[in-house]
């Protein structure tokens, strides 16, 4: 068993500005409850105390012994990949930040089924709609904060930007063009929603193509994906149809199962395959299994988590389920499901089918 190197390698900052190790640990617990507009320097953050006080304790329990890395452990149980998978690529001997992930702002243009007010600022106008007592606001990194991003660039790997919706920020641009100043080798990997990508960005791409990964979160087409992801399909498809014509990157796909998408994974996975601006691990292998990652699903809020809302005898009429799923059944998440879903159908002025193809 490796330990996860996350300690001495990496850094997160979350959608609401606080700091953690990874994405698989929630922010304000035991080990950290630093906002970043409490500290004056991250690298020195990264070599103060806290993190050494971190670094001592991964070192005698491993991450195996630590409450707060729970996810990865499930993961690994059940012989998913984890996100301590992804820590073995960086080196715990050079001392530096080699992976940073970060979110300048929970401003998106989305507001996807499955998310809350804490991504999504667009969640904070149907919070009540949902009985969801979330006390998240609209929250926008300062620029002395972005200033104390970019002094972090110089030796990373990875730079990973996730939202909100990374495009629909331009401080991302700003971090992204001083990176390319410091660094030659750094790998830029946008999570997107894939609907909207601006000229700036665009040009950007366009100059240094080998260093994007572009990653969208698409789980399904058509009207399905209108009612799962609140936008245009059509606009999505034509906005990563012009990220390949215009830049020669092909996005990735990045799809949520849900209890909104489990019946119609083959419709998504044609359009991938066919798709020529497209790319990904799906390219080599038209099986599903290959195309959907088995982290990648719903578990929260537990009336979108096919699991939990439909019963084994349900999930069995599937045909073409990504891997093998097996029923949770619970009697309370079934009955938000219900509820929920009928909010939702207002919301978004038209119904969902779930067991249908909706076009």
């Amino acid at each position: 068993m490796n330990n996860c190197t996350f300690p001495w390698t990496g850094i997160l900052i979350e959608p609401q500005g606080y700091i953690t190790l990874c994405c698989n640990m929630w922010s304000r617990n035991r080990i950290f409850n630093k906002h970043i507009s409490e500290i004056d320097s991250l690298i020195d953050f990264f070599n103060g105390k806290e993190y050494n006080d971190i670094r001592k304790e991964f070192d005698e329990k491993t991450y195996i012994n630590i409450p707060e890395c729970f996810k990865c452990r499930e993961d690994k149980a059940l012989d998913r990949w984890a996100v301590v998978d992804k820590s073995q690529e960086y080196d715990p001997h050079i001392n530096k930040i080699q992976f940073l992930e970060f979110t300048t702002s929970n401003v998106c243009n989305q507001s996807c089924v499955m998310c809350s007010s804490q991504y999504s600022n667009q969640w904070l106008k149907i919070n009540s709609l949902f009985d969801r007592p979330y006390d998240d606001k609209t929250y926008i990194l300062t620029d002395k904060d972005i200033n104390k991003i970019c002094e972090c660039l110089t030796d990373l790997k990875e730079l990973q930007i996730k939202g909100g919706e990374p495009f629909a920020d331009i401080r991302n641009y700003k971090i992204l063009k001083k990176l390319f100043e410091v660094n030659d080798e750094c790998i830029v990997r946008i999570i997107t929603n894939g609907s909207l990508i601006p000229e700036k960005y665009m040009d950007l791409i366009f100059k240094n193509p080998k260093r994007f990964i572009i990653s969208s979160s698409i789980d399904a087409i058509g009207k399905r994906y209108e009612w799962i992801r609140s936008t245009s399909w059509e606009k999505t498809d034509n906005t990563l149809k012009e990220l390949y014509y215009q830049t020669g990157v092909k996005s990735q796909v990045n799809p949520v199962v849900s209890a909104y998408n489990l019946s119609a994974m083959t419709s998504l996975n044609n359009w991938a395959i066919n798709a020529e601006y497209i790319g990904g691990s799906h390219e080599s292998f038209n099986e599903l299994s290959k195309f959907y990652n088995k982290y990648n699903e719903v578990n929260f809020p537990s009336w979108a988590c096919a699991r939990k809302v439909f019963t084994q005898e349900q999930i069995d009429t599937i045909t073409d389920l990504p891997w093998p799923i097996i029923s949770e059944y619970n009697d309370n998440a079934y009955n938000d499901y219900v509820k929920y879903t009928q909010v939702m159908n207002k919301v978004r002025g038209f119904d969902i089918d779930i067991w249908n193809d909706m076009g």
